[in-house]
């Protein structure tokens, strides 16, 4: 699979995290989507861009953030509303609500076309030929939802990107 090295701009995300069996990545990401634009929706905060951040992977499971990035001038306000939420969860939770700042940093690029479901052989794809070429990588990898191709997502456009060592 074709990649090219890029610089990832520093960018703040808003995201829900967990560990989930590989066979449950979609009803997990689904309804954290949904959770988070309500979120920023009720602080009237439009976000820049939709995302999924992967963390760890095994055979079984995956470390995986459904994530929205948010522009600068909108994180003081949503980082207040996860505080607010912190304080008013008796257990002192944000129910899992997280604002991650990610410095600017090389990456490794590359772009699937097609339906979400073939993602992963992209991914493959993505990490044979980055070893092939010895290209060191660093957690987390993402994929950036250029295009989300309507209702079967049949001709989405994703960007995967997959951070380098330093």
């Amino acid at each position: 699979m074709k990649f090219d090295l890029v610089t990832v701009p520093s960018h703040t995300i808003f995201c829900i995290r967990t560990t989930v069996p590989l066979a449950k990545i979609a009803p997990f990401l689904q309804p954290s989507y949904e959770r988070l634009e309500t979120v920023l929706k009720d602080l009237n905060v439009e976000s820049v861009a939709g995302r999924a951040y992967t963390y760890a992977i095994s055979p079984d499971d995956i470390d995986i953030a459904a994530a929205l990035v948010i522009a600068e001038k909108d994180r003081e306000t949503v980082r207040e509303a996860i505080e607010k939420a912190q304080h008013d969860n008796p257990d002192g939770s944000a129910d899992d609500l997280e604002l991650v700042t990610f410095e600017e940093g090389p990456a490794a690029r590359a772009t699937h076309h097609g339906n979400y479901n073939t993602l992963g052989n992209s991914w493959d794809a993505f990490s044979q030929e980055l070893d092939s070429q010895s290209v060191k990588v660093a957690a987390p990898a993402f994929e950036d939802y250029v295009d989300r191709g309507g209702e079967n997502s049949s001709s989405a456009v994703t960007d995967l990107y997959w951070y380098l060592e330093r």
